[in-house]
């Protein structure tokens, strides 16, 4: 379904969220809405924000566009991949 490296990548963001807002991992799943479903606020996306720039070592800027948790993935799949290994979804 998803790219390997992309797999690894939305583990890495689930395990994340899940810890973060004490979630079991099985809730958090790719199609979760990070609102409606995860129940996320402002001061979650921030301290999201936080512990995903720290762990992929990339900047976010756009949390507002995040939708879901297999948006992030994409996001950071996009700035923590050589081109020839994303295929874009």
């Amino acid at each position: 379904m998803y790219s390997t490296e992309i797999a690894e990548i939305l583990e890495q963001v689930q395990s994340i969220l899940s810890h973060q807002l004490c979630l079991p991992l099985d809730v958090v799943v790719a199609s979760a809405t990070l609102e409606d479903d995860l129940g996320m606020d402002r001061l979650d996306f921030a301290e999201m924000c936080i512990s995903l720039e720290e762990t992929f070592d990339v900047e976010i800027d756009e949390m507002r566009d995040f939708r879901t948790v297999f948006d992030i993935a994409r996001f950071l799949g996009k700035r923590a991949l050589p081109s020839a290994l994303y295929a874009p979804f």
